[in-house]
């Protein structure tokens, strides 16, 4: 019998490991990555015989087919190899999750033991070089430098957790990842900055039931929640959708005129293009200007800064503007796709509060993570984005199916 669980889990480490490599130097390792889980779930069900287990992997790939198909049938705004390229572009978030969350895999000590204190090394890594002028050199930009450390952070409490699943030694690796998040402060973006402020919530705030009774208590805690996020990230927000949209556009903030464009005109789409958009490769994605999408032309996206024909480094700034190629249809499979892990992970945590705390808090944080980063950059289709969705599909599988009422035991192979 092959043995993909494990196997799944080295590709993990092995991306993991590449994380700052893979922004400058090895960029093809988020999709030989992707690539790989594909392959291993392909191979399970042909050497295994686990077809159904996989059933969340084929539906989406049957979504991504269906709408490769549209575009090809009805929709006429870029080439037929921009198309299969965006085909492939769009569908590789979802794999990451959906083979971990099929195969389930538990790691052993040693391969904890590896993600542990890789994820120390990446953050370190990550902060040394934006505290010593090499973020341009090795990191590409700031946003990337948050970006790895965050995600350090969880699989580094994941890891103390899976190693000591008892809660020993809890305080520690709180701390530890504590002082993770303050160095990620150090890549001075607004988005982490919001993150962090939840991150640290959910680390040491957090309690199970807490929000389940509306009281005075929770409604505080929720609102000073969300008035922290709001102080440490208006500056941006301000910056990206209000000045930058203003009739009196500077030299310093013409460039963030182009997003508020994108969101703006990805608004006009969803109502002119139903329900299943304007199709793969033509709006707010990197093969829609590969070549140059006709559908600029048609909203006159084309004379903004930033997303002309000649000059376009700032269509693919986004992710959620893109969600208009696949219409009302996608954004609908979009959101009941986060519904759905979010009923994964409060099943898990109904099992035991005590003990599912913490994987409940990083499964939570994943999502947060991702749904900020989504505003202003395209970090869920990048390696970053692929190790989170693998460590979010690890800690779902962890959650027992509906039928079942055997509490998931947090196995270790030793």
């Amino acid at each position: 019998m092959v043995r993909t669980d494990r196997l799944a889990i080295w590709i993990l480490i092995v991306t993991f490991v590449l994380l700052i490599p893979g922004i400058r130097f090895l960029k093809l390792t988020d999709e030989l990555a992707c690539a790989a889980l594909l392959t291993l779930a392909c191979a399970d069900t042909i050497a295994n015989g686990r077809a159904a287990r996989f059933r969340l992997l084929w539906y989406v790939i049957a979504i991504a087919f269906f709408y490769l198909l549209y575009t090809l049938a009805f929709c006429h705004f870029n080439t037929t190899g921009a198309v299969c390229g965006d085909f492939i572009i769009e569908m590789k978030p979802y794999i990451p999750f959906a083979v971990m969350l099929s195969l389930a895999p538990r790691p052993t000590v040693t391969e904890l033991t590896v993600l542990k204190w890789s994820a120390v090394g990446n953050a370190a890594a990550a902060t040394l070089c934006m505290l010593c002028g090499l973020t341009d050199a090795v990191l590409y930009h700031p946003l990337y430098g948050g970006a790895v450390i965050f995600i350090s952070m969880l699989v580094y409490v994941y890891s103390c957790w899976a190693l000591e699943p008892t809660g020993r030694g809890a305080r520690r690796c709180l701390a530890v990842a504590t002082v993770m998040i303050l160095w990620g402060l150090a890549c001075t973006r607004s988005k982490y900055y919001g993150e962090a402020v939840v991150a640290l919530f959910f680390l040491w705030v957090y309690r199970p039931g807490m929000f389940r009774r509306i009281n005075m208590r929770s409604v505080a805690i929720a609102a000073i929640l969300i008035l922290l996020v709001g102080a440490v990230s208006w500056s941006k927000f301000n910056f990206y959708f209000i000045t930058g949209a203003s009739a009196g556009l500077d030299r310093d903030t013409i460039q963030s005129f182009a997003r508020p464009a994108l969101y703006g005109t990805s608004l006009l789409i969803l109502c002119h293009y139903i329900p299943f958009g304007s199709g793969l490769a033509s709006f707010a994605s990197y093969f829609s200007t590969q070549p140059y999408s006709s559908l600029y032309f048609r909203y006159g996206l084309d004379k903004i800064y930033g997303l002309s024909p000649m000059n376009h480094e700032f269509v693919c700034d986004a992710f959620y503007p893109s969600l208009a190629q696949t219409g009302i249809a996608g954004v609908g499979l979009f959101v009941w796709f986060w519904i759905y892990i979010a009923s994964l992970l409060l099943r898990l945590l109904k099992t035991d509060p005590g003990r599912f705390r913490l994987p409940f808090a990083v499964g939570a944080l994943v999502i947060v993570f991702i749904m900020i980063e989504n505003v202003a950059s395209t970090l869920f289709t990048q390696s970053s984005g692929l190790v989170a969705m693998c460590l979010l599909g690890i800690i779902c599988g962890m959650a027992p199916e509906k039928a079942r009422e055997k509490k998931p035991e947090p196995r270790i192979i030793r």
